[in-house]
């Protein structure tokens, strides 16, 4: 009589068909304006190249983190470390079969305004995802014009745009929604559709080709290319001249005097420029220039150098 044999075969759970990742640790220390970070500052791992966030967890001991990455897919990837959604390391995913473990540190610098900045922020994010928007600061902003309505006595105005997209406006970007009532175009204000306010530290160039500086927003012209050579390499942002009339216009910046002339400052005091940069010299030492022009400066010009 022949027996049948039947092979029932064994249950095989999810688990061993896919077993769980094996996450690479990474910790260090973490610190936030050089002081340790606190217990339960929020650390947030970003993958560069697709800007969503792979891993997330808080400080348990001050000034010390550990956090486990799942870095399986992201294998030489850049990824960023957030603390309180600033940005404070990069590296990069190793793999973990390589590498189990990292020490690397992190830290971070920022102001307490740009803290309060990115909490606003916070409403612009897409519900349930994870972007994060960086603390990039605005380099120009776009207005709209002036509201006819007072409220509180002071008028108020519409950002239009701000480049870059999703960036932090500086106080003083801030500052040019809202004026006193009362103000007209006459008392420095313009009220025209669209005009552009350029940050502290920017290059414009209008119709007339003058280059000037923006510095606690007032233009000064640089007036010359050796002035110019020390802004070797940054954006000049071209405006009309609606936009230059905008802003008052400040103390020219030049570089008036060659390496090797001799000037004198109202104080009497007789300098040398070497490097583009004064140098005190004693009677002893004029006497090495004997037969040099001295030029007359003003502490304007001195302060230049």
């Amino acid at each position: 009589m022949a027996v049948l044999l039947f092979c029932i075969p064994a249950m095989v759970s999810a688990s061993q068909l896919f077993p769980p990742e094996i996450p690479v640790l990474f910790y260090g220390g973490a610190k936030i304006n050089n002081n340790l970070a606190p217990v339960n500052t929020i650390i947030s791992i970003i993958a560069k190249d697709s800007n969503w966030e792979i891993a997330s967890s808080t400080i348990k001991n001050i000034g010390r983190y550990f956090i486990e990455i799942p870095c399986k897919n992201y294998v030489g990837e850049d990824i960023v470390f957030n603390l309180d959604n600033f940005a404070s390391g990069q590296n990069k995913c190793p793999d973990v079969m390589v590498i189990p473990s990292v020490n690397f540190d992190l830290s971070v610098e920022y102001k307490q305004e740009e803290q309060e900045e990115l909490k606003e922020q916070e409403e612009y994010k897409n519900i349930g995802s994870s972007i994060i928007f960086p603390p990039t600061p605005c380099i120009k902003a776009v207005y709209d014009e002036w509201q006819e309505t007072c409220v509180n006595n002071r008028q108020y105005r519409n950002i239009i745009s701000m480049i870059p997209n999703n960036c932090l406006m500086t106080a003083e970007q801030k500052a040019q929604t809202k004026r006193k009532c009362g103000l007209t175009d006459t008392d420095g204000e313009i009220k025209a559709l669209g005009i552009e306010y350029y940050a502290d530290g920017s290059l414009i160039r209008g119709s007339d080709m003058k280059v000037y500086l923006i510095e606690k927003q007032v233009k000064r012209h640089i007036a010359n290319i050796k002035a110019l050579e020390k802004f070797t390499g940054q954006e000049i942002f071209n405006v009309s001249d609606e936009i230059t009339d905008f802003y008052p216009t400040g103390l020219k910046i030049c570089v008036e005097y060659q390496n090797g002339d001799l000037i004198r400052g109202k104080d009497m005091r007789i300098y040398v420029i070497k490097n583009n940069k004064k140098r005190y010299i004693n009677l002893e030492e004029l006497q090495k220039y004997a037969g040099r022009k001295i030029y007359n400066a003003s502490n304007q010009v001195l302060n230049q150098y």
